[in-house]
């Protein structure tokens, strides 16, 4: 509640246990519920942790798939209103979406998306209405469903080769009920930040054609207030005109303009993820490079 200001612990791993924790999730209506969720493995084995109380007590659920019984290792996941928990795995051959119940851990059902592992999975803003979901893989492909998951199709639809290069991250519009506008790009250098608008699109829109050379876009993100933001996981230079962070401030003009925002960072430093919380950014330090 003191934007970061202190932190304390609320997690503590015992090594004797083998425990691993590697990923964080909070519930939508974490200010009523203070329910948090933690991924991670216990002597090799995928699990979920739940605390309904802030982090003060924990329970942990095995993340089996429900049909057969195997380990399904948790590549990303994202959280719905209602606390519907979406997991991403894969099984060695399909990109696989896991959907639990309302406020549950165990899994329901799920949707393939693809052939390869899957990179990051977004709920839509109206999820409650809609029932869709985004995911983008580890090869360039994002992927689109409008039933919670069950089904999944590709962006745009069978297309011949990735539109994107490396791992995809995608990020609804926060307008996407009005808008059915959505945002990706690729890991790789120079794969740019792109568009497509669902329904009327044909093909992804670039939208900064002036991204750094060597730009590496690890996450976009919509704010409420109708701008974009995105990672760009180079090293911060000391001109300020790479790594950081892009912004646009209008995307309802023709052709988007962005700006680096880098003010504050050490030359060196490299960002990674982000997230937002009103109108407040948070993005994790990947690395530091020194120089002297």
């Amino acid at each position: 509640m003191n934007r970061g200001d202190r932190w304390q612990r609320i997690f503590c791993s015992l090594s004797s246990r083998a425990e691993r924790l590697s990923a964080i999730l909070l519930s939508p209506q974490f200010k009523l519920n203070k329910k948090i969720l933690a991924a991670g493995t216990v002597a090799g084995k995928a699990v979920i942790w739940k605390s309904e109380d802030g982090g003060q007590n924990w329970s942990k659920t095995d993340s089996v798939d429900p049909v057969s019984g195997a380990q399904v290792k948790i590549d990303a996941w994202t959280i719905a209103p209602g606390d519907i928990l979406f997991v991403a795995g894969f099984d060695g051959s399909d990109g696989l979406v896991y959907r639990t119940g309302a406020s549950g851990l165990n899994y329901l059902d799920k949707g393939k998306a693809g052939k390869q592992s899957l990179n990051v999975l977004a709920a839509s803003p109206d999820y409650t209405n809609d029932h869709c979901l985004l995911a983008g893989n580890t090869s360039g492909t994002v992927f689109y469903s409008v039933d919670s998951g069950l089904v999944f199709q590709s962006l745009p639809p069978d297309v011949a080769a990735p539109p994107f290069s490396g791992s995809t991250t995608v990020a609804f519009d926060r307008e996407f009920r009005t808008t059915k506008t959505i945002y990706a790009a690729g890991g790789n250098a120079n794969s740019g930040i792109q568009r497509f608008i669902v329904g009327q699109s044909y093909a992804w829109e670039t939208l900064d054609p002036n991204l750094p050379v060597g730009a590496r876009i690890g996450r976009v993100l919509s704010s409420g207030s109708g701008m974009l933001y995105a990672v760009n996981s180079q090293a911060v230079n000391s001109a300020g005109n790479s790594g950081g962070i892009e912004r646009s401030i209008d995307l309802s003009s023709p052709g988007p303009v962005f700006q680096t925002l880098a003010g504050g960072l050490d030359s060196g430093t490299m960002l990674n993820k982000l997230w937002s919380t009103g109108n407040i950014l948070w993005a994790a330090v990947l690395t530091a490079i020194m120089s002297g």
